[in-house]
């Protein structure tokens, strides 16, 4: 919540401060369905009243498409290493012999 603040000087010296609350401005629902990948037409996911996660995939089929499709950053940054590695020695050395 957002508030305003008045001062306000009166003849003896005094400084009153005033606080006025103010709400936040509301958002915008979002009109339409969004735009979703070919993949994962008919996914719906919903969490009920008790906390419980429904949906139309099965965790093993979400799993799968996020892997074929987003790069993970964390592996991008270590398979770069091990090809620097591998590089340097000059032939296919694993790190764990």
């Amino acid at each position: 919540m957002r508030c305003i603040f008045s001062l306000t000087a009166r003849p003896d010296g005094v400084v009153a401060v005033f606080i006025e609350p103010t709400p936040m401005p509301k958002k915008k629902p979002l009109k339409g369905k969004p735009e979703i990948h070919k993949a994962l037409t008919g996914f719906d996911i919903r969490i009920d009243e008790f906390g419980e996660i429904h949906s139309t995939f099965e965790v093993d089929r979400i799993n799968m498409f996020l892997d074929q499709t987003v790069p993970d950053k964390k592996l991008i940054g270590k398979e770069k290493k091990e090809q620097k590695y591998r590089n340097s020695t000059g032939s296919e050395v694993d790190k764990n012999d």
